[in-house]
């Protein structure tokens, strides 16, 4: 507030004027205070004498006295006189406007394989807001810890998990004298505690605590009880989710009103969501104070009614399911992951029997991707409870499907046979387990058991579920492996394309379409082949689905390499790479990496094959047709296999430097020598542009400013660099998201702060856009005059 003031002084021939109300409540002489610091004996005192100039006031902090402050807002403001007011809920005055001030951005969340954000890994050199303003509040505090990538990395993941609040970074860094950002984050369970700064003249400055419980103490009882009951959510929620959590009102609109006072009392965050809708959520820091107030009979409540609530929509999400992996469906199951993993994480510690479980499990089918978390609630499900139970079967079918595909395989495998052999097994229980064994024989290249496994699963899926039918029939396409079935390989697989078309199935058709590309070039038909991929990354972009754009682009690939252009490939083996360990899959990561090493060495690229195929982690193919690659790769993993034991993320993110240096993305010579980038392979001579002693050197992949390298992320390079080389052309923001982050799921929030970014790398701001201009409801424009620029 005294920044803006500042900024707006030179408006204000009456002069700015701060007025401090913290510490005073609605029964005190809020009005007489307010006059006595704008040295008048009256508000009507002050009035009149800035009635010849226009005065800015500024009412600091009026939350602890609101209905005060709203009537002393409404008695100063008038045609000379503006109030610029800070408060943690809205005044609701007569022509009152809120902006809301958000916490600062903080390192983007990115889950890798190993279950660690992405983020965690520093770039060290652009840092966000947050971790700025720890940093130098760490070094006034005395920190003598040094800055080296595990601490800065433990910054980051600080911060975040600190949700950029900067009282909340401020109290952390005041602790750096004594506690290294290492420790603070394995302490992070008691950082209520630990966020603690005696000595502050303000007592709500002097912990987390204390600042929390200000705006949670005026609420009356209901409202508390609410807050408190919201607080065990463990992410992001609906209204629906709330009102049931709450189960104290009436209606929807009862608890919207609850909720609405919270918003009111900054404890809930607003959100709109990718699709539109509005979602709500607690801080982290929030969060763990409402749990504090909890008692034990108010958290098994909430518990219970929660839990309720998530088996209710899955088992209507589960009967949607069946008959269609629509990308609503898709959508419903990923947005909610996160809500079963709690759901059944607190049955498992509550719940005596595993109805309720089992219901919720059955959502982890596969559409969305499977992942470690998840297959690990299936390992303890399967311990907690022995006995027969209904849908026990079609639990472990669904779990061992799971299982299988995060490359847990004999597990998997185990968990489909008891699925199987269930006493109670359904048609459910029966295909899907016979489905799992299928793609587990045909890994092996047991065709005989695989047909057989697969056409059981095939007798059975017509029984439960039209959209399983169609995805089984897909499978058994793929157990033709020779030219002698691909047509009525294929002929089956066209029936399937429109079916799936017909029901928005659009995975299925992604599926579909892969493997009639195989079956087309399995009879030679290549220009057939093309025809059937070449639309399967939009299509893919319509499921809504990770695991059908990891497939489309995979290929895409496949038949990129197959006419002849490796460095296209490349990028279709890259953007497959992301997406895979976008959402931590790591045998689809394995299984991309050996398709990627067999199709350079296809290629006659033997060094960037074997670069690859070093950096590429263990584990199995999939249930996939044989590739012309595969004996490829396979005799180059026999001699260049990689070092046992080596990072899972570390050898992914060399093979990641290697087809970016493939595609042509970045220089061979700025990829590390551990990435056994070849000599052989060259980029080509790149411009560098020139602009307002700026200059972006292609070659390089560097921006220099005054003559001065300036340390920028990539991805702002990359935004750099699109809009440079669209220079005078409106840039779309789906267009730069396309662009920079391919096929990732990312919000315009990433996209908004990387803007912000390379405005602040080249000299400019928001306000000047003098390089880059935001042109509102369309995109960016490079307005920058770039030297030599012949156009």
């Amino acid at each position: 507030a005294v920044t803006v003031a500042e900024g707006l002084s030179d408006r204000f021939d009456g002069g700015v004027h701060i007025v401090e109300l913290s510490g005073l409540v609605d029964d005190d002489d809020v009005a007489g205070s307010v006059a006595r610091q704008l040295g008048a004996t009256s508000l009507d005192g002050f009035r009149l004498r800035a009635s010849r100039e226009s005065t800015l006031v500024v009412l600091d902090n009026c939350e602890s006295a609101l209905t005060a402050s709203r009537s002393v807002a409404g008695d100063l403001v008038d045609s000379r006189v503006t109030v610029l007011a800070t408060s943690r809920s809205p005044l609701y005055a007569t022509s009152e406007r809120v902006v809301a001030v958000r916490p600062l951005v903080t390192p983007a969340e990115a889950t890798s394989l190993d279950g660690e954000s992405r983020a965690d890994t520093p770039s060290a050199l652009e840092s966000t807001p947050a971790e700025k303003l720890f940093l130098i509040r760490a070094a006034e505090a005395g920190a003598t810890w040094a800055r080296s990538p595990a601490n800065l990395a433990a910054v980051r993941r600080l911060v975040r998990r600190l949700s950029g609040l900067p009282l909340a970074i401020e109290l952390a860094a005041a602790r750096s004298r004594v506690l290294g950002p290492i420790e603070m984050v394995e302490r992070f369970d008691d950082h209520l505690d630990v966020l603690v700064r005696p000595g502050r003249s303000s007592a709500r400055h002097q912990s987390l605590r204390f600042a929390i419980a200000s705006s949670y103490e005026p609420l009356d009882d209901d409202l508390k009880t609410v807050f408190r009951s919201l607080s065990f959510l463990p992410t992001s929620f609906d209204l629906r989710i709330a009102h049931a959590v709450v189960g104290r009102h009436d209606s929807q609109i009862e608890t919207l009103d609850a909720v609405t006072e919270l918003v009111d009392a900054s404890l809930v965050e607003v959100r709109e969501t990718a699709v539109g809708t509005t979602e709500y959520l607690l801080l982290d820091s929030i969060r763990a104070f409402g749990r504090e107030q909890m008692s034990d009979d108010e958290r098994a409540g909430a518990g219970q009614r929660y839990v309720d609530e998530i088996t209710a929509w899955a088992g209507e999400t589960v009967a949607a399911a069946l008959e269609s992996f629509s990308p609503t469906v898709i959508a419903a199951i990923r947005d909610n992951t996160r809500h079963l993993v709690h759901a059944i994480s607190w049955c498992l510690d509550h719940d005596p029997e595993p109805t309720r479980t089992y219901q919720m499990s059955l959502l982890f089918y596969g559409p969305t991707g499977a992942t470690d978390e998840i297959a690990e609630l299936a390992t303890r499900i399967r311990a907690r409870w022995e006995q027969n139970a209904p849908l026990q079967a079609e639990s472990f079918a669904v779990m061992g499907s799971l299982t299988y595909r995060v490359g847990r395989y004999a597990d998997g495998a185990e968990l489909a046979a008891r699925a199987v052999e269930h006493p109670d097994a359904t048609a459910m229980a029966t295909f899907m387990g016979n489905r799992t064994l299928g793609y587990e024989a045909g890994v092996r290249r047991d065709s005989e058991a695989a047909i057989h496994h697969i056409e059981t699963a095939m007798a059975f899926g017509s029984a439960f579920s039209a959209a399983f039918e169609r995805e089984i029939r897909i499978s058994r396409a793929v157990m033709d492996w020779d030219a002698s079935g691909s047509p009525a390989a294929i002929a089956l697989l066209r029936q399937v394309i429109d079916e799936s078309a017909a029901a928005e199935e659009w995975i299925n058709v992604v599926w579909a379409r892969s493997i009639l590309g195989y079956h087309h070039r399995l009879l030679g038909d290549l220009e057939a082949a093309r025809n059937a991929v070449e639309l399967t990354v939009d299509i893919a972009q319509r499921s809504g689905s990770p695991w059908a754009l990891f497939t489309a682009h995979h290929a895409l690939a496949v038949q990129t390499v197959l006419d002849g252009s490796w460095p296209d490939a490349a990028g279709h083996f890259l953007r497959a790479l992301e997406t895979a360990t976008g959402i931590g899959d790591i045998d689809s990561t394995a299984v991309l990496l050996r398709s990627a090493t067999g199709a350079a060495a296809h290629l006659g690229e033997t060094d960037v094959a074997i670069a690859l195929c070093r950096n590429t982690p263990p584990g199995q193919w999939a249930l996939v047709p044989p590739s012309r690659f595969e004996a490829d790769e396979l005799a180059l993993r026999q001699r260049h296999a990689p070092v046992p034991g080596e990072p899972v993320d570390e050898l992914v993110r060399r093979a990641r430097d290697v087809l970016q240096a493939a595609e042509g993305r970045v220089p061979p010579s700025s990829v590390s020598s551990t990435s056994s980038v070849p000599s052989t392979v060259q980029a080509t001579e790149s411009p560098v542009y020139s602009f307002d002693g700026c200059e972006l050197d292609t070659n390089r992949c560097e921006l220099r400013r005054d003559g001065e390298r300036v340390a920028i992320e990539p991805q702002v390079y990359d935004v750099l660099l699109y809009l440079v080389e669209r220079r005078g052309n409106v840039v779309t923001k789906n267009e730069l998201l396309d662009e920079v982050w391919g096929d990732r799921f990312v919000s315009e929030a990433a996209l908004s702060s990387r803007v912000s970014a390379a405005r602040r790398a080249v000299g400019d701001d928001g306000k000047a856009q003098h390089t880059i201009r935001t042109v509102h409801g369309k995109g960016f424009l490079f307005v920058a005059e770039v030297d030599g620029d012949a156009r």
